[in-house]
């Protein structure tokens, strides 16, 4: 009914608002917390509120970004750990080492970032 729908749109735009104010809140504490407190709060809130097949897919295309983010960290620690093979000193080879474990927990990282984004996008269907 009429009615029904108005009382949908009603509590959805509550929530859009509630969303907005909340973000802002976590926007503005995100100096005095660190960008990484603030981004968190931020990604939970989300997280938390996602109800619509559009919000879902929405998260989807943020983790395949956050997947992206990870591989190129792990790119990044690749080269680095590739600049060691010519260095000329005593621990070089415990250098490369540390940059390749690095690359490897990004990679994985990476991998459930995909998986996650998977999970979203199942439920944007």
């Amino acid at each position: 009914s009429g009615d029904q729908i108005k009382t949908e749109t009603e509590e959805h735009m509550s929530r859009i608002v509630t969303a907005l104010l909340c973000g802002a809140l976590a926007l503005a504490l995100a100096p005095a917390l660190g960008q990484a407190d603030g981004d968190a709060m931020l990604e939970q809130l989300v997280v938390e509120m996602a109800e619509t097949p559009k919000e879902h897919a929405a998260l989807a295309r943020y983790y395949e970004a956050k997947a992206e983010e990870a591989r190129d960290e792990a790119a990044r620690h690749e080269r680095m750990g590739h600049s060691y093979h010519g260095a000329k000193f005593p621990n070089r080879t415990r250098m490369r080492a540390h940059c390749a474990k690095i690359s490897e927990k990004y990679n994985a990282m990476a991998d459930e970032y995909d998986a996650l984004a998977k999970l979203h996008e199942e439920e944007a269907k």
